[in-house]
């Protein structure tokens, strides 16, 4: 996943592939696919600089309560 920012202070409908849209308000960042930074009309409002790719984002894990735990500590 790619991370990316609204670079103006409106909002922002950015095109993604298969006719989907992803609204982004105000400074607001997102993800998309690597797929998506080829698309040509996402390529347009990267070209007319209304939002810029910052880069990978962090991968998210399919359920936030579960978070990795070490051994117990003894005589806890």
């Amino acid at each position: 996943m790619k991370e990316i920012r609204n670079t103006s202070h409106l909002p922002v409908r950015v095109p993604l592939p298969q006719g989907r849209v992803l609204h982004l308000g105000p400074l607001q960042t997102g993800e998309v696919t690597a797929h998506t930074l080829e698309h040509p009309p996402f390529q347009e409002l990267v070209a007319a600089g209304r939002i810029e790719v910052l880069g990978d984002g962090e991968p998210q894990s399919r359920n936030p309560f579960k978070e990795p735990r070490g051994p117990a500590e003894p005589g806890s």
